[in-house]
């Protein structure tokens, strides 16, 4: 009962102001309290799409509140739409596998995944929900994707799992593999169909390593994660990783709330627009698709 009416309440909220809650609940106080609530309320897996997915309820409570309102419906309806059976997707950030899983079950047996994971803990919750469903057409690797191959430091949020960092600071870290994509993928015979990066400010290192990728595979898609501040850590900010999508071709859209905040709104942003957006922008994702194929 407890659980109809915290759908029910959740599900009269906007998708701002679930963000509002969901940041307050990160605050230092109140988030251990919070993590605690909600790993007595939801179990350790949870339904995503018809796949099971593995979750530290303490670690991820808002992707364990999903069975109660739902995680990013916008985006991931919008996501849902973009894949075919058979398409090829990569998941730059996977965590625990949300769109990972979502992406497994559309492309089918004939379709395959990419999910680089860099920290240890998600990156074993990810191996067990594709154990857990036997999907055979994932590739897990414990990689954070860059710029170029090597080690890095990779930044723990002491609240917040998703916020982990290879352009960040601090002392609590774990040093992990980084890999550059158009390496990675030298040799592959098939077509990236869709990109999904949300790697908290490295966006734009992971663009500059797939320029290969994005010069061969002309109807690429990509969903990405958009929080100026994050960006700025970078060597690669906001505006230049703006300018560096358009550069390759693509046309930038944010992805909005509509009236059913389940149905995505796109809002074009056009170069003229980008310091404009940015200083409005706290934290957004944006779709990018070539209209123009021999914009590219």
């Amino acid at each position: 009962m407890f659980s109809k009416i915290l759908k029910w309440v959740w599900n009269k909220l906007s998708e701002e102001k679930h963000k509002r809650i969901m940041k307050f609940l990160e605050n230092p106080i109140i988030a251990p309290i919070f993590r605690n609530f909600v790993s007595i309320l939801r179990p350790n897996i949870v339904e995503v799409r018809g796949s099971k997915m593995y979750i530290d309820p303490k670690r991820n409570p808002a992707i364990a509140l999903y069975e109660i309102g739902g995680y990013e419906n916008a985006e991931t309806e919008l996501f849902e739409s973009q894949i075919n059976e058979g398409d090829v997707v990569i998941d730059i950030g996977a965590n625990v596998g949300y769109y990972t899983l979502i992406a497994t079950k559309l492309v089918g047996k004939n379709g395959k995944v990419y999910a680089f994971e860099p920290d240890p803990t998600n990156f074993s919750f990810l191996k067990r929900s594709v154990e857990i469903n036997n999907y055979g057409n994932v590739i897990c690797e414990q990689k954070a994707v860059s710029n170029e191959n090597g080690k890095l430091k990779l930044f723990l949020h002491k609240f917040q799992t998703g916020a982990y960092t290879i352009v960040g600071g601090g002392n609590n870290y774990v040093e992990v593999e980084t890999v550059k994509l158009d390496d990675y993928f030298e040799n592959k015979n098939f077509k990236v169909d869709l990109i999904k990066m949300d790697i908290e400010g490295a966006e734009g290192l992971a663009l500059e390593g797939i320029k290969k990728i994005l010069d061969e595979d002309k109807d690429i898609k990509i969903f990405s994660e958009f929080v100026p501040k994050a960006l700025e850590k970078s060597e690669i900010n906001g505006e230049n990783y703006l300018n560096m999508l358009t550069n390759s071709g693509f046309s930038i859209y944010e992805i909005i709330e509509g009236k059913d905040k389940n149905k995505p709104n796109l809002k074009l942003i056009n170069p003229s627009q980008f310091r404009e957006f940015i200083k409005e922008t706290n934290s957004t994702n944006i779709f990018c698709i070539r209209e123009d194929k021999n914009a590219a």
